[in-house]
């Protein structure tokens, strides 16, 4: 998600009754730490070009081992500053709000590398958006409500509300993804189906049907069960070059990384070209992004 859900979402844990019962510096530490795995952005630009960037995201200040730590460092930032929260309280503070990023982060197709570095698998499970304005606004209630006195007086009743109301607006996205997947099924039963979520809600998924080396796209409109067709493209699995770019060093990193990967053979070059149908949004039509060239010998070439 983006950072103002996450800096949203550690306002509301706080309000929701943990800064009351923690006490001073609570909502401080929650924020800060609902945005610090993002530090890896920083560190990703330095890796190199567009695709090193994007394998870089969301991998050792998002994990299991990598969390405490991070928590840990942020705990010890804070500690001269709330000298009277204890130590283990204060690292308890910083692995939550960082918990709830990540749980936030694994919400949306871009996926989250959770067990990194003892695995390179990316979990994700696409209910939503990676921006979404429904998210924005049930978090942002609670603190609405500070304008007017009655507002002030039940925020942690507020807050707690809108967390239950995210609760089962996630389930409801939840629940139109494997919807939405289970009427591609009906209609494709031969082909391995992903749905994938589209700007503003759980109305609409996209939904990818692969078969060997094609894929035909759906858009699927829930609220009267329609299946639209959006069309098809193939991969051309087949081809040398394709094969060898896809097979070594970052185009097989890209290609473990894509959901559903479309490569190309460049006309006239030892190259292919990839991109991912997990972010190619059918609602969004100028939205192309994540397409790069990948030379025979797997070395992706920037632009």
């Amino acid at each position: 998600m983006d950072n103002l859900a996450h800096s949203l979402f550690g306002a509301a844990l706080a309000n929701a009754g943990l800064a009351r019962r923690c006490g001073r510096g609570t909502t401080l530490a929650l924020l800060l730490a609902s945005n610090v795995p993002d530090l890896d952005f920083p560190w990703a630009l330095c890796q190199g070009g567009g695709a090193q960037i994007l394998l870089s995201r969301r991998t050792l200040t998002h994990s299991v081992v990598g969390g405490p730590l991070l928590a840990l460092a942020l705990a010890a930032c804070l500690k001269p500053f709330l000298r009277e929260q204890p130590w283990k309280r204060l690292w308890g503070l910083c692995l939550l709000g960082i918990a709830g990023h990540v749980f936030l982060d694994l919400l949306n197709s871009f996926g989250v590398l959770v067990l990194y570095p003892l695995s390179r698998t990316r979990f994700a499970l696409s209910w939503v958006f990676i921006v979404d304005p429904v998210v924005w606004a049930l978090l942002a209630m609670p603190l609405l409500g500070l304008l007017r006195p009655w507002g002030r007086a039940r925020l942690e009743v507020l807050s707690r509300t809108m967390l239950a109301a995210l609760g089962l607006y996630l389930g409801l996205c939840a629940a139109g993804r494997y919807r939405a997947e289970a009427l591609v099924r009906a209609r494709e039963p031969a082909a391995q189906v992903r749905a994938f979520p589209e700007p503003l809600g759980p109305a609409r998924f996209r939904a990818v049907a692969r078969e060997g080396s094609r894929y035909r796209l759906f858009l699927v409109h829930l609220l009267d069960g329609r299946v639209e067709a959006k069309g098809e493209e193939t991969s051309e699995d087949g081809d040398p070059v394709v094969r060898s770019a896809r097979s070594r060093g970052s185009g097989a990193d890209l290609d473990r990384f894509f959901k559903a990967p479309v490569w190309r053979r460049i006309p006239g070059a030892r190259e292919a070209e990839v991109h991912d149908l997990q972010f190619r949004s059918l609602v969004l039509r100028r939205s192309k992004p994540f397409t790069f060239r990948v030379g025979e010998d797997g070395a992706v070439l920037e632009p």
